[in-house]
């Protein structure tokens, strides 16, 4: 059975703003216009209005221009289940980008910006669903579960609140605490299977684009914001390990591990530092795989180290759980922090 329009718009949109959020940050939907989303590069704000449609050819996106009234922002995104090769070239033509649902194509140009990449395709639902962690969003829900059992929290994810507490669609929140339930890696309740939840996710936690850099990013500029509320570079790996009590030592050997809140940041950062061989840099930057891992409120703003601000224990567990090593091994089965250690069998 077919989706309706509606649904399907809304289906898009929301696809739409989980890839932009993937591949370029910051994102907010406008509340006067909810086709219009906000992202940030560079600490330019970029507004783009998102068109929809089921399947765009030239004369839809032709049909589209005629209708376009007064520009609502800086940029235009058409996002469809399918896009033909014509189509995305009369896209082109025109300065409009798009999204296409069904290959994760995702093209954007405005001014000064050029963004030509590919993400995980729109699930159209006509296959079986799929289980486990799957994709950002369950990974963004499975560390939000594991971080809230260590503090305590016993407070459920809600989809309604899911995207003012953790910046995740409704739907996409849903789909993938469905996804961990039918992997039976989280209960009934929402609470997670311990510590099979810990070990899945460090599966796919190690980031994908992890940069090199030759010299160490000034912690005064980079660990700090002007903003209390925006997310900003941390302190993770072993040394942040440390920080929150892992009987280890010798973290000094390597070079400082950093994240930071978006890959534009990753550029930059390459440029001002200049970059260098894994073996003799000095400092490594990288995109966390779950977006919290950088926010402000994950973690106490008084842990700092070499005046970076500090991730969360369960992030700093998981970058030592990802390497996958018998050295991480060993630190993980004698690390037992104030917290619940949730790679720990209970």
């Amino acid at each position: 059975m077919r989706r309706s329009s509606e649904t399907l718009a809304t289906d898009l949109r929301e696809f739409a703003v989980a890839a932009l959020g993937e591949k370029v940050g910051l994102v907010s939907v406008s509340p006067s216009h909810p086709a219009d989303v906000t992202v940030e590069i560079d600490g330019h704000r970029l507004v783009i209005e998102i068109k929809t449609t089921a399947y765009a050819t030239v004369e839809r996106v032709g049909a589209m221009q005629r209708d376009t009234g007064a520009a609502t922002g800086d940029a235009v995104l058409v996002v469809a289940e399918r896009i033909n090769a014509p189509a995305r070239q009369a896209l082109g033509a025109a300065g409009w980008g798009y999204l296409d649902a069904t290959s994760g194509a995702l093209f954007l140009r405005a001014s000064g910006i050029r963004i030509d990449t590919t993400v995980a395709p729109l699930d159209p639902g006509s296959a079986a669903r799929p289980v486990g962690i799957v994709g950002r969003a369950g990974r963004v829900v499975a560390y939000e579960i594991l971080r809230r059992h260590y503090d305590g929290n016993d407070q459920p994810i809600l989809t309604s609140t899911s995207k003012k507490e953790f910046d995740l669609a409704r739907s996409s929140t849903s789909d993938a605490i469905r996804a961990l339930a039918a992997a039976d890696l989280i209960t009934s309740t929402g609470a997670p299977v311990l510590p099979e939840l810990f070990w899945e996710l460090a599966k796919v936690w190690a980031p994908n684009d992890r940069r090199w850099l030759a010299s160490i990013p000034d912690a005064d500029e980079w660990g700090r914001s002007v903003d209390p509320e925006k997310p900003t570079w941390h302190l993770g790996g072993i040394e942040a390990a440390i920080v929150h009590g892992a009987p280890a030592v010798g973290a000094g050997d390597g070079p400082i591990e950093l994240y930071v809140p978006g890959p534009v940041v990753l550029s930059i950062a390459t440029r001002r530092y200049g970059s260098a061989d894994p073996i003799a840099a000095a400092a490594s930057v990288a995109v966390p795989s779950a977006h919290q891992v950088t926010a402000s409120q994950d973690a106490e703003p008084s842990v700092r180290h070499r005046g970076w601000p500090v991730v969360h224990p369960v992030a700093a567990a998981l970058d030592l759980a990802a390497l996958g090593d018998a050295r991480s091994q060993q630190i993980l089965d004698e690390w037992h922090p104030s917290g619940e250690a949730v790679w720990h069998d209970r």
